[in-house]
């Protein structure tokens, strides 16, 4: 499992986030995706969250190293309440449905999708304004 923690000296803040998490549509989920867990991007903040939370830094088991660390032994997410903007956008955003049928309220275009992680501090770029977060999310999925 590979959990990449954008760490740049500018972050974005709660309440930044806050706003981020409220403009991702609402899912009625079935809680049978965690094999889609891993490779997960997420901003900083959002990982010193978790690791407050839990009150120690996750880490893969060795003998499942693909699997998310903070997916309980019945697959479900321990941190679903903090969860990251990434975990936020599964099955919400047009090039990351849901396998099962879970429909959001509407979907997100991926430019939509990167322009909220970009805006989280997500990528090495570290958070940016709303503009600028909407021209990179153009030119990255342009790539």
């Amino acid at each position: 499992m590979t959990i990449r923690v954008g760490r740049h000296p500018k972050i974005a803040s709660p309440d930044v986030l806050a706003e981020l998490y409220v403009a991702v549509p609402e899912i009625e989920c079935q809680q049978r995706c965690q094999r889609y867990c891993e490779n997960i991007w997420m901003a900083g903040p959002e990982w010193d969250r978790i690791i407050d939370h839990l009150g120690f830094t996750p880490r893969s088991d060795p003998a499942c190293p693909d699997r998310c660390p903070m997916l309980t032994t019945a697959g479900l997410c321990s941190v679903r309440e903090l969860r990251p903007l990434i975990c936020r956008l599964w099955g919400v955003t047009e090039t990351m449905m849901c396998p099962w049928g879970c429909q959001p309220e509407r979907y997100l275009t991926e430019i939509e999708a990167l322009a909220l992680l970009a805006r989280s501090g997500a990528f090495a770029c570290g958070p940016l304004d709303p503009e600028a977060a909407l021209e990179f999310a153009k030119v990255a999925a342009r790539s």
